[in-house]
């Protein structure tokens, strides 16, 4: 058997294909060759978008690989012999089974292109859906990954991120309000406890300078007065564990100060009952 005989020798033959080592080879350099291609784009993508914007950069790159792929399937089909025209035909078939029995499956893929090509949301991303908040660790077509404050990953479809209310928190700016609210006894020195919600917001180390803190008289309660300190940070993720520290450092204040933190108290009339 001569070289040109073997690898075009027929090692599977079918009415739509025909595989031969010539084939063969074709399919194997055509699938390495795109692994190569893709590293280098890769590379480039993230060294051009490293210092500006990784998570976009990556949405960027998720979306030129499924491109990439689907060219390299349809080169690797051709290359056999196998007939493109049927399985243009049998698309229609298949886009008939796509609307009727994998509607959220379609519009998780659509919406996870969507999300892919706006950038309204990028891996890194901290993001409130369902009243849970989390990070964006990865995207994908049709799912994304969400690391939650306890560190727990959730998967969600992409669909949610388009249809429902999403609130990005990395969108809003480098930094975000927050607040923790404290009552204190009537008769309380309100200037003095104002001093010490700003005193407690300005030693912590992860709560910004500027804008600085301020504190609101927010109202008159049941059995307190009632403030509200506001206070900016750009630690969105981790944000409990601060508002926590907080809450320890006026805990602390109040106490060395005589500010007392009042609990609710109910006066019980008795009415004795004659015998």
């Amino acid at each position: 058997m001569t070289a040109d005989e073997f690898i075009n020798y027929q090692v599977i033959h079918h009415n739509d294909f025909i595989i031969t080592p010539l084939s063969i080879v074709a399919v194997i350099t055509i699938v390495v060759g795109t692994r190569y291609v893709l590293k280098i784009i890769k590379k480039y993508v993230f060294k051009k978008f490293k210092d500006t914007d990784h998570g976009r950069s990556n949405s960027l790159f998720q979306i030129v690989k499924y491109v990439i792929w689907v060219c390299a399937v349809l080169f690797s089909l051709q290359s056999i012999g196998f007939n493109l025209d049927i399985l243009v035909a049998g698309s229609a078939a298949l886009m008939v089974g796509i609307g009727f029995g994998l509607q959220n499956i379609f519009n998780d893929f659509t919406s996870g292109i969507i999300i892919l090509i706006e950038g309204t949301i990028n891996v890194g991303d901290i993001i409130e859906a369902d009243n849970t908040v989390g990070k964006v660790t990865e995207i994908r077509l049709r799912t994304s990954k969400v690391l939650t404050r306890d560190d727990t990953v959730l998967i969600i479809p992409n669909h949610k991120f388009i249809s429902d209310q999403v609130t990005n928190w990395s969108d809003n700016m480098n930094e975000t309000r927050f607040s923790v609210t404290v009552g204190v006894a009537y008769g309380s020195n309100v200037q003095l406890v104002k001093e010490c919600l700003l005193k407690a917001a300005h030693q912590h180390s992860q709560i910004s300078n500027s804008p600085k803190a301020n504190v609101r008289f927010t109202n008159f309660g049941d059995s307190s007065l009632d403030f509200e300190l506001f206070f900016w940070s750009e630690h969105v993720f981790r944000i409990g564990e601060i508002e926590s520290d907080l809450r320890f450092a006026i805990n602390d204040l109040f106490i060395s100060n005589d500010i007392t933190i009042p609990f609710p108290q109910r006066d019980v009339h008795m009415i004795p009952q004659g015998g």
